[in-house]
């Protein structure tokens, strides 16, 4: 009974189908022939590129997701702008060539610096 129903099912729309076909065929103009046909030409083309999208979408979401591995860290970078030049004034240099403080320590953790546009001490 089960396997009468699922062959009965396809037989009856594709009568169907047949019969709308015939009774539209007849009644419309000779020049509509061609449309017709090409607009199931198409439905009949894109078929299967439907049916493969439907089977990708489904496949992704029954698929357990993977993590990626952690990425390494980006080296950080730190822009420092050159000193701003002295003011003129009428002290003599001495007084105006106060010593910098210097930055505090940091922690040697082997990193490495690039320093970009400073000064060079070799030869140029």
């Amino acid at each position: 009974m089960k396997d009468m129903k699922r062959l009965l099912l396809p037989v009856g729309l594709a009568a169907l189908a047949i019969t709308l076909a015939l009774v539209a065929g007849g009644r419309l103009p000779h020049g509509w022939l061609p449309v017709v046909i090409g607009v199931i030409a198409g439905v009949v083309a894109s078929l299967p590129t439907s049916l493969i999208i439907v089977w990708r979408v489904t496949r992704a979401h029954t698929r357990p997701l993977v993590m990626p591995a952690p990425a390494e860290r980006p080296p950080t970078v730190i822009v420092m702008p050159p000193a701003p030049a002295a003011p003129m004034s009428p002290q003599p240099m001495a007084a105006q060539s106060a010593p910098r403080p210097q930055p505090p320590a940091l922690a040697h953790d082997n990193r490495r610096f690039t320093i970009i546009g400073g000064q060079d001490d070799g030869d140029a």
